[in-house]
């Protein structure tokens, strides 16, 4: 999507887009964070089979076939459904075409080029939008779920690997050494099984855990190996 010559990608979802500046996953967990907040969990979300969505490596060998979108949809207990065409998404697919067309050209004479004045004027337009074109339901009950105490959104929507503690209590992530901190006897947690996760905020580990702990980290200043 073009603004004010400024290149610039929305995404998505039936009632909520957002402006962003490319197609990543975290933008699009920004999204879903988005979504799931004003309206809870559905029970599923119907999407194309562009690559933060499915896994596109034919015969993979190895990991769970799922991306970090589709890992984080399944935490939650949502869904993934894709499409096998555009016209099997054809509700999106014309939304995607007005907004193209009509959304671009109110942002070019509203003269918004940024991301957050884009993001401010969307609920403008979208009140503007449903208030000329908006349909009801057939059904007026909402088939979404409320967010439970488990679905911490923080710790879900974040890039989630697994690594194996070596014998030192210390793991590569990013090309960083991280050491584990703990007044535990460290034999207890050689050779354990941990998830790292990390936010969209920085490259580098936001929480370190087995499932059944947590533990603070700090990054190995004495290795020899250069973070990109």
């Amino acid at each position: 999507m073009h603004a004010v010559g400024v290149r610039r990608r929305c995404h998505f979802t039936i009632d909520v887009p957002t402006v962003c500046g490319s197609e990543t996953t975290f933008n699009y967990f920004a999204a879903v964070w988005s979504y799931l907040s004003e309206f809870g969990k559905p029970l599923a979300f119907y999407s194309d089979k562009f690559g933060v969505f499915r896994g596109n490596i034919p015969n993979a060998l190895s990991g769970t076939g799922l991306t970090q979108f589709g890992r984080a949809l399944k935490e939650l207990d949502i869904e993934l459904i894709y499409a096998h065409s555009p016209q099997a998404k054809g509700r999106v697919e014309r939304a995607n075409q007005t907004l193209q067309d009509r959304l671009t050209k109110e942002l070019r004479l509203r003269e918004l080029s940024s991301l957050d004045t884009a993001n401010a004027y969307l609920s403008e337009f979208i009140a503007s939008y449903n208030q000329h074109f908006a349909v009801a339901p057939r059904l007026a009950e909402s088939a979404h779920r409320p967010l439970g105490k488990s679905d911490d959104l923080d710790r879900v929507l974040t890039l989630c690997e697994r690594r194996t503690l070596s014998k030192n209590l210390t793991l590569s992530y990013n090309n960083v050494i991280y050491q584990i901190k703990t007044r535990r006897s460290a034999y207890t947690m050689r050779k354990a099984q941990v998830e790292v996760r990390e936010n969209h905020r920085e490259r580098s580990p936001s929480n370190i855990s087995n499932g059944h702990w947590s533990t603070p980290f700090t990054a190995n200043k004495n290795s020899n190996k250069q973070r990109l």
